[in-house]
Formats: structure tokens, sequence, C-alpha cells
């Protein structure tokens, strides 16, 4: 059509030519602009451009504009400084949660070393346990032996003494009875006797 972006933008805000809104787009369709461009050739004056005579603008219109231009201006330097800030400490807080990742990488590997130190620690201390429980009842089972030896040679001991000892008196009993059956034998030959005399 011959004319600049900022010109169809003026019509559009203007509400001369209908647009719609899709983000950060705007769309015109084509039965709008056919409609515009027939309105445009029946007025004369007016074209597409909207080069309706206008007024020139005077230095006092245009200062307000400056100064608001200024403004904005400004408002966009102090914008940019903030922005420059917030990607400051964006950049700091990126780099300190990185240091406190490498930090908790860090604890996690000590605890996992920990954690197997630890585990080494007790499978050697059940190692060790199960090792002094083994002698343990080795020695004990010697110990038993040993006392159920001993016991066993003092049972025989006192057997024997016991024989021996009723061997004794069994011997002394047939001492004592052939000693009463001499005693006997006397008595009777000497009643014998006298009977007989």
């Amino acid at each position: 059509m011959a004319v600049s972006e900022r010109t169809v933008r003026n019509h559009i805000a203007s509400g001369r030519l209908p647009a719609k809104r899709k983000g950060r787009q705007l769309f015109v369709s084509e039965e709008e602009l056919q409609f515009f461009m027939q309105k445009a050739a029946n007025a004369p004056s007016e074209n597409f451009a909207g080069a309706t005579a206008l007024p020139p603008l005077s230095s006092e219109a245009l200062e307000p504009l400056l100064k608001r231009l200024s403004g904005l201006e400004k408002r966009l330097e102090q914008l940019l400084v903030e922005n420059r800030r917030i990607l400051q400490e964006s950049s700091s807080k990126d780099q300190l949660l990185a240091q406190k990742d490498l930090e908790i990488e860090k604890l996690q590997r000590d605890l996992v070393y920990q954690k197997r130190l630890l585990e080494k620690e007790l499978e050697d201390q059940r190692r060790f346990f199960d090792e002094k429980w083994s002698i343990l009842q080795k020695e004990n089972e010697e110990r038993i032996s040993l006392e159920r030896k001993h016991s066993e040679e003092k049972l025989m001991l006192e057997q024997h003494r016991y024989s021996e000892r009723l061997a004794m008196q069994k011997e002394q009993h047939a001492q004592m009875m052939v000693e009463v059956q001499n005693r006997e034998g006397f008595w009777s030959r000497l009643i014998k006797m006298m009977t007989w005399g």
C-alpha cells in the first residue's frame, strides 16, 4: 500500500481500521481492508496514508512530547539499571545455589563414605565377635571335657577305694567268722567233753 507500519497502527488505534489481536500480533481481515480502501477512495480529501491536511506542529506542542519522551527515556534507563541489578542478583544467587549444590554433593559423598566405613567396622566387629565366640566355645568345651575327665578319674579312684575298703571289710568279716566258728568249735567240744564225762 506504500505506507509505513506506524500509519497502519495509527489507523488501527483510532478505530478506523478494525483489527484483532492474537498474542502480540494484530490481524486485519481482507474484507475490513477492502471496506477501508473503498471509504478512502470515496473521500478524496483522505487517503490510506491518512494524508489529511494536518497543521504543522509548533514548538509549544512539541515541548510536552519532548518532556514526555525525556521522562520515558529516564524511566527506561531506570528500568535498565534495575534489570542489570536483578540480573546481577540472579547471577549471584545462581552462583550461591551452585555452591550449595556442590556442598550438598560433598556432604552426600561424605555420607556414603561414612556409611561404608561404618558397615566395614560393623563387619569387622561381627567377625571379631564370631572368632571370640568360637574360641570361648572351644575353651569351654575343653574345660568341660577336662572336668569330665577329672570327675571320671576321681569317680574311678573313689570306686577303687570303696572296692578296697569293701574287700578289707569282707576279709575282716571272714576272719571274724573264722574266729567265731573256731570259738563255737571250742565251746561245742568243751560241752561235748563235759556231757560225755
